[in-house]
């Protein structure tokens, strides 16, 4: 079945929809729905399974690109672990520039 299936065409006709008004839908057989969904498992399973990492620089690296602070509501101010005592105002904070490396001592 899956292999009968226009994937490029029913990709097509799901991406029609985009921008259009809302409620457009698209119609689908059982068999395309169930075959798209085969044909994205067998995809998917070709993946590789094991992924070589370098703990944890690799793993936390992320916050280096995550905002250092927020405030919410004007009234709570949020952050990560602690904030240098040279900082003195949010100002200072939107000046940091993202992503940046954080310093070991």
């Amino acid at each position: 079945m899956a292999d009968e299936l226009n994937v490029d065409s029913l990709i097509h006709r799901l991406l029609e929809v985009r921008g259009c008004r809302p409620g457009k839908t698209v119609q689908m057989s059982e068999s395309e729905v169930r075959g798209l969904c085969t044909k994205s498992r067998e995809i998917f399973l070709q993946q590789p399974i094991l992924l070589e990492l370098e703990a944890p620089l690799k793993i936390c690296d992320c916050f280096n690109c995550l905002p250092i602070a927020a405030i919410i509501d004007e009234k709570i101010f949020c952050c990560h672990g602690g904030l240098s005592p040279d900082l003195q105002g949010m100002e200072q904070i939107r000046r940091i520039m993202r992503p940046t490396d954080v310093p070991d001592t």
